[in-house]
């Protein structure tokens, strides 16, 4: 239908690996002659990312709560409790820089968002698998302000510890830990973080990882 009406449409399907599982993803990538170039991906992955968000929120929380905690052990609880054996610490060092420059925008943000009551629970078990549930729309052409590009220095900004110590990630981060509720409680934590992940972008117009 969209090809009929002159849009381009192109199709990357890519691998997302989770529950010692390896899913195809589709990306739709949408455009128009010469407009902007518009991305459909499923909300709880990131088109160029191997694992779903939610194994990289866990991460980055796991290692910025526990003072003790060294990369190399926050990638292997990480990817013991989503079944990623591959998940490592180079991957969590990445992510601390890519996320820092997010600091001033996550302040807050994930209380907030499980403050909000969810929508519903039909793609709760569909989360954790990364394959389904809901759609983001992207504009990855429009270049990214001065004003959503952070200050590295600024004084004032939070840390990743004041953003990653909110009450929820503490209790979801506990929980997984300690095998607390184990397989329902890594459901609940898809589905919450799928939450922010739409809440992030239609905020921002950002994905958060």
């Amino acid at each position: 239908m969209l090809k009929s009406k002159g849009y381009r449409v192109k199709e990357y399907y890519g691998k997302k690996h989770a529950n010692n599982k390896e899913y195809a993803v589709i990306t739709y990538f949408i455009q128009r002659g010469e407009g902007p170039c518009i991305t459909i991906v499923r909300s709880i992955v990131s088109p160029r990312r191997p694992y779903p968000v939610y194994a990289y929120i866990f991460a980055i929380a796991i290692y910025t709560l526990e003072p003790k905690m060294s990369l190399r052990k926050a990638a292997k609880i990480t990817g013991e409790c989503f079944g990623i054996p591959k998940f490592s610490a180079s991957t969590i060092c990445r992510l601390i820089k890519t996320l820092s420059g997010k600091a001033c925008k996550l302040a807050g943000f994930f209380d907030k968002v499980a403050a909000d009551p969810p929508c519903g629970d039909d793609d709760r078990v569909a989360a954790l698998h990364g394959i389904e549930g809901h759609s983001e729309h992207i504009d990855e052409s429009r270049p990214e302000s001065a004003e959503e590009t952070e200050g590295r220095d600024g004084e004032g900004k939070p840390s990743l510890k004041d953003v990653f110590g909110a009450a929820c990630l503490k209790g979801f981060v506990g929980n997984l830990k300690n095998g607390i509720g184990y397989a329902s409680e890594k459901i609940r934590f898809a589905e919450f973080v799928g939450r922010c992940c739409q809440k992030y972008y239609s905020l921002n117009r950002r994905l958060i990882i």
